[in-house]
């Protein structure tokens, strides 16, 4: 009996500190988490704050080059319609000789809207675009729906078929003997696989868009960095996104758009979730019920209640009325004589 006693007493301060020591924990994990929510919501805002101010400075950029445009092209007319000058003078002509030729140009330019004169509206659609772009980690993005990608590829298709029948009467044409009849028969052989490959290609790809899709779907609801890599990978895979010589930038299907931007979310709130973890990890780690742990022989209800610092344990006893042969022993139960028996405070 005496060594029960010891090692319950001893189990019983261990578990004690062990407690102790993880609620502390938990506040510490509490604390962390709550420090890194402000500083992913400060460097949300300081990234806010320099990308309005680079859509005002992007909207005055390109306000400037559409009047430098406009205006080239004027006096480029005039100047050859007079024969004033020749076209080497006219081409080599910068944009400030452009802008001191004449008052009017001068002071047309510099009547140009500012940085600070774009209204919130206008600020707020270039802040979009920038973030679009800064996802895919490109200066230019084309943003396209399934049909226009469709249809892109119709388009380079058609192209390629074209290229194909502008050698003229291809199915005669042999190698050749000089150099130049066996580049050409090259080249057609070449455009040739590239439309059988391209065409086997486009029957397969129509599936494989299908998962992609649906891929980007769950991975944008499941929201992790993990699964959302996957999913791009596997959209790019499936020719819903590629280079575009037009522009010298990317273009890609809308979904892909935004599982980009839900992909750079996820990564600037990194560190929020892995204290996440981290608090639930100590949550988990020393789990304490909340619930009732459970009744004795004598029908005492035992209760942990949670935030209770010093860790007690409560018990839940009824009152059980003295009488002869009510109970089978007297041990452990709270019993009372009838006339004892009172609820609420005693009346005075």
């Amino acid at each position: 009996i005496l060594r029960m006693l010891i090692e319950a007493a001893y189990d019983t301060h261990h578990i004690q500190l062990s407690i102790e020591d993880n609620f502390k924990a938990r506040v510490n994990a509490v604390k962390a988490l709550d420090a890194e929510e402000r500083r992913a919501k400060k460097a949300a805002k300081e990234e806010l704050t320099a990308m309005e101010s680079a859509a005002r400075e992007r909207l005055a950029t390109e306000g400037r080059e559409a009047f430098m445009a406009t205006k080239r092209e004027e006096v480029i007319e005039d100047i050859k319609a007079s024969k004033e000058y020749s076209v080497e003078f006219i081409e080599s002509l910068n944009d400030e000789d452009i802008i001191d030729l004449d008052d009017d140009t001068k002071a047309e330019y510099e009547a140009l809207p500012t940085a600070e004169s774009f209204n919130k509206a206008e600020v707020n659609a270039v802040v979009k675009k920038i973030q679009e772009e800064t996802a895919f980690g490109v200066e230019s993005l084309t943003v396209l729906t399934l049909e226009e990608i469709e249809k892109r590829d119709e388009e380079y298709l058609k192209s390629l078929q074209d290229d194909l029948v502008s050698f003229g009467d291809i199915d005669t044409m042999n190698r050749g003997h000089s150099r130049a009849e066996r580049e050409t028969f090259y080249k057609v052989d070449r455009l040739r696989r590239e439309i059988t490959n391209f065409t086997e290609q486009m029957q397969s790809l129509s599936e494989e868009r299908k998962q992609a899709i649906e891929d980007l779907k769950d991975a944008i609801d499941d929201g992790t960095v993990k699964t959302l890599r996957a999913a791009m990978r596997t959209a790019k895979l499936a020719r819903l996104s590629g280079d575009d010589d037009q522009t010298n930038g990317v273009w890609a299907l809308d979904l892909i758009r935004d599982a980009a931007l839900e992909l750079k979310n996820a990564e600037s709130r990194k560190r929020v979730t892995e204290a996440q973890k981290d608090l639930i990890a100590k949550r988990d780690k020393c789990f304490i019920r909340t619930e009732p742990l459970g009744r004795d022989r004598y029908q005492s209800c035992f209760i942990h209640f949670d935030y209770d610092q010093s860790s007690r344990v409560w018990t839940e006893r009824d009152f059980i009325l003295r009488s002869k042969g009510n109970v089978d022993s007297e041990n452990g139960v709270l019993m009372k004589l009838p006339g004892e028996a009172c609820i609420g405070a005693e009346d005075k």
